[in-house]
């Protein structure tokens, strides 16, 4: 959420709120405050898109401000942990980031990428990342790899 504010000279004053020109009104994204000579512009749920200038225009007077949005830096939070498992078990692997992404992430087992369907199941939940595989086979067994942007978490797979 950002909030940007600007006062009035007069208590009675009808501001227009403007990104790069055009013309902002209250819902969802936006919510315009007015307290006497107050006068503010919350943007909610920022994005990159929100990005740009802003503008308070009085009638008689602009006030301009520039946003810059920058994308917080991801990072692995819990790594994979190695897992050794009898043939014809199922097992399951799990990596969690520090926040949510939308980038496409990828799973390979012993260098081939792992695709959801079959024996593999590729999920995600909000930072949650896991691949499990059912009906475990000897030729299963090798390294296990999770990828996404340029991180990268790696473990092995035993079978017996």
């Amino acid at each position: 959420m950002i909030t940007l504010a600007c006062e009035a000279c007069k208590p009675r004053v009808s501001p227009t709120w403007r990104k790069d020109g055009a013309l902002l009104k209250a819902g969802p994204k936006y919510e315009l405050l007015h307290t006497g000579k107050s006068l503010g512009l919350i943007i909610k749920d920022v994005t990159k898109e929100d990005a740009g200038e802003y503008s308070c225009d009085l009638g008689t007077e602009v006030s301009k401000s520039k946003v810059t949005v920058r994308e917080i830096a991801i990072g692995i939070t819990k790594y994979l942990k190695s897992s050794e498992v009898n043939e014809g078990e199922s097992c399951s692997f799990e990596c969690i980031l520090s926040r949510e992404s939308t980038d496409a992430c990828s799973w390979s087992l012993s260098g081939a990428v792992v695709a959801n369907g079959g024996r593999f199941r590729v999920s995600s939940k909000g930072r949650k990342y896991m691949l499990t595989i059912r009906d475990v086979t000897p030729a299963d067994a090798g390294e296990v790899v999770f990828s996404i942007n340029e991180l990268t978490s790696k473990t092995t797979l035993a079978v017996e």
